[in-house]
């Protein structure tokens, strides 16, 4: 699996694994953030108004995405909804 073939982009900014959720989330350098399953499956996929993204965490407990880039900071809550509960 390639992920640039994936993500129809040049380059990954960042990539992180939530434990919680067994989701890769992926930020491309065209602005978007690919959500993948851990089988590595492309399940989504969200354009992002921060343009040129240099860091992003995922806070587990609150569910929720901070990315920083030069336009600032943004938070998301990141609401999964899937067939098992991973609490």
């Amino acid at each position: 699996m390639n992920i640039h073939e994936e993500t129809k982009s040049r380059k990954v900014e960042v990539m992180l694994f939530s434990h919680r959720y067994r989701l890769y989330f992926i930020i491309s350098d065209d602005f978007f953030l690919h959500f993948f399953n851990e089988n590595m499956l492309h399940v989504a996929k969200l354009h992002l108004n921060t343009r040129l993204i240099t860091h992003a965490v995922f806070l587990e407990k609150e569910s929720r995405l901070i990315v920083g880039g030069i336009d600032g900071l943004t938070s998301f809550h990141v609401e999964v909804i899937c067939k098992h509960d991973p609490t």
